[in-house]
């Protein structure tokens, strides 16, 4: 199970860093694909769409929005299936405070909640497993500026005593986009990279109006490539009207493993 929940982690930080989130706020002028089913609100995503050389079917990420355009869920489907959700509980601010994960295969959830201080600076958070075996997280974020820099992940297996798990670090650029993550090594002590982004200069797939703890996650741009010590994805997009992606050519190189490629189609 403690594999699962780590590679869905993974899985939902790759969706947060290159699909989702843009901290402030754009203007919509038209889409690049029509498919608005999901959405109330015209000209925002509503779905991406993936084909991927590593089987014959496709799935999709789809995307719901409150009454003010906020985003409050999105989930994985394979062949009309759900295979994973996310859903958002928002402040009257509109700041999330929480989250659900559900995997319905593994018939396994996660509840998160999250602390605001006084400013509305997320400060730590808790995540709650709904098996009893799996281990229960929480994270503190440091800030530099209006930024958060560091982030220290505390675990508690079966619900024992915390202890200390890990300390990541984040770089960005003048756009404010994410370009480094590092995470301490525990055993030198020191900091070591765990992966590289480089964006163009296009509006994100997903708009955003709040400023929140996404923030540590956030894209003003598209990402180009992502690429750590045991893997290189590259992207390659076109854009439509509304100068957002219309569609994205995506290949994964591994170390250790074969290549594939993906191609995307975004619906808004």
């Amino acid at each position: 199970m403690k594999n699962n929940i780590i590679m869905k982690k993974v899985f939902g930080l790759s969706i947060m860093l290159l699909i989702i989130v843009a901290l402030n706020s754009c203007s919509t002028n038209g889409s690049a694909n029509s498919n608005n089913s999901n959405s109330n609100w015209n000209g925002k995503l509503s779905k991406i769409v993936i084909q991927s050389s590593a089987g014959p079917g496709s799935y999709s990420i789809n995307f719901f929005y409150d009454n003010n355009g906020r985003l409050i869920r999105y989930y994985t489907a394979e062949g009309g299936l759900m295979i994973e959700s996310w859903t958002f509980t928002r402040n009257a601010d509109g700041k999330i405070v929480g989250e659900t994960f559900i995997n319905t295969s593994q018939n396994y959830s996660e509840n998160t909640s999250y602390n605001l201080n006084a400013n509305g600076q997320y400060i730590s958070s808790l995540m709650i497993p709904s098996n009893a075996n799996a281990s229960r997280d929480s994270v503190v974020y440091y800030y530099n500026g209006n930024k958060i820099e560091q982030t220290y992940t505390y675990t508690s297996y079966r619900y024992g005593a915390w202890s200390y798990y890990k300390k990541d670090r984040y770089t960005f650029d003048n756009n404010d986009n994410i370009i480094k993550t590092e995470v301490m090594d525990n055993l030198s002590n020191q900091w070591t990279v765990s992966n590289n982004y480089s964006y163009d200069s296009n509006l994100p797939a997903l708009e955003s109006d709040d400023d929140n703890l996404n923030s540590i996650l956030c894209t003003h741009n598209n990402v180009l490539n992502q690429a750590s010590v045991s893997y290189n994805f590259t992207y390659t997009y076109s854009y439509g009207s509304n100068n957002r992606p219309a569609t994205a050519s995506v290949m994964r190189t591994y170390t250790s493993g074969p290549t594939q490629t993906e191609n995307w189609t975004y619906y808004y």
